[in-house]
């Protein structure tokens, strides 16, 4: 009897643990993954394209409906669905009142951060063929400032819809710049952390890519 309650109690504090170490595992593997899929896809579409992503000839309509970013990458994704607009939400990605942030406190409306400012619902997203989400976000408005100026963001839920959907453990984020895809990510400029002098690009999540890639803990 003593020896079961023991192996309970165990099974209690180990298994769910070492069920959270093989997610991650297998959540970052996943992110190197994509961004690796994105990378190849991003440079295919600029050498089609004279060099840079300026000449895709989106006539300064990326947003206005004609959702000119995405649509080279359906040509180079194995995506097994596509949604637009108001069909996004619960559908090929999370709605982003439901993702959780960061700092493990639910996203809402007004509020500085790397969601609020990638998941407006008025664009693309796919779901992949091994069930990795895809949300891309058109910046027309930035992409012929400088090679750093991002022509679009995407925002990536290795773990679909599923749980946890929080950032920076299944949901990541990267920039798609005119010469290729970027973990530099400075969207959250705004000081609205309530942590003063706080890095407001990690307190929302948005750098947690880069050290994925780079193998560092966070």
């Amino acid at each position: 009897m003593l020896v079961t309650v023991i192996i309970a109690v165990l099974s209690v504090a180990v298994i769910p643990s070492l069920k959270q170490s093989i997610d991650n595992f297998r959540f970052k593997s996943l992110v190197k993954e994509t961004y690796s899929t994105l990378s190849r896809a991003t440079n295919e579409i600029i050498s089609e394209n004279a060099g840079s992503l300026t000449n895709l000839n989106c006539n300064a309509h990326w947003e206005g409906g004609t959702h000119c970013l995405v649509a080279p990458y359906l040509t180079k994704l194995n995506y097994i669905k596509h949604c637009s607009n108001d069909n996004i939400a619960g559908n090929c990605f999370m709605a982003k009142n439901n993702i959780i942030k960061f700092n493990a406190q639910y996203f809402g409306a007004g509020s500085c951060d790397i969601v609020n400012y990638t998941i407006v619902g008025t664009d693309d997203a796919v779901i992949l063929q091994n069930g990795v989400a895809l949300y891309f976000k058109s910046e027309e408005i930035f992409c012929k400032d400088s090679d750093n100026s991002p022509c679009g963001r995407v925002a990536i839920d290795v773990n679909g819809l599923n749980p946890p959907n929080k950032v920076g453990t299944d949901i990541f984020f990267a920039e798609i710049k005119r010469n290729g895809m970027s973990t530099d990510i400075g969207i959250c400029w705004s000081p609205c952390s309530l942590v003063p002098d706080h890095d407001l690009a990690q307190e929302a999540g948005a750098t947690c890519i880069k050290k994925v890639l780079m193998n560092k803990d966070y």
